[in-house]
């Protein structure tokens, strides 16, 4: 992550504990059952937090206490609903994950990431071009069995 880029995010004056607390709403209200929604708002989040820890790190050089294992938590969490809705954690070409992308698109922007089509977007391509790749493997399959 970029320190310079962090240092010019405008924090929005939620603390870690709000973004906690929000983070944990989504999981107390979903019943075990989640939505894409329910992802994107848990990405949005995360994303949200983490440029926020990365922008104090940036302007103070310490790391806040107790945030990373938060943030370690809540990418567990991530990474298992993707998995429950079946769609793709990392992106099947390139290897970032979604939560890779998103972040950077915060910290482009410089600001907290208050939609989330842009992160609907990411988990289109990256189901596209899962399924493109899928494609790819029954065509070489059938080309192969010829």
């Amino acid at each position: 992550m970029s320190l310079l880029k962090a240092n010019k995010f405008k924090v929005d004056g939620t603390t870690y504990a709000g973004y906690r607390e929000s983070f944990l709403g989504i999981i107390a209200t979903s019943g075990g059952s989640y939505t894409r929604e329910d992802l994107k708002y848990l990405i949005g989040i995360y994303c949200n937090l983490s440029a926020k820890y990365i922008k104090d790190i940036s302007t103070t050089l310490v790391d806040p206490e107790g945030v990373q294992t938060s943030m370690k938590y809540m990418n567990s969490y991530i990474a298992e609903v993707t998995n429950q809705l079946q769609l793709p954690y990392y992106h099947p070409e390139e290897g970032y994950t979604v939560i890779d992308k998103a972040l950077q698109y915060v910290l482009d922007a410089g600001e907290p990431l208050i939609k989330t089509e842009y992160i609907e977007d990411i988990i289109k391509d990256f189901e596209d071009t899962a399924q493109k790749m899928k494609e790819a493997d029954i065509e070489e399959d059938e080309t192969e069995e010829a």
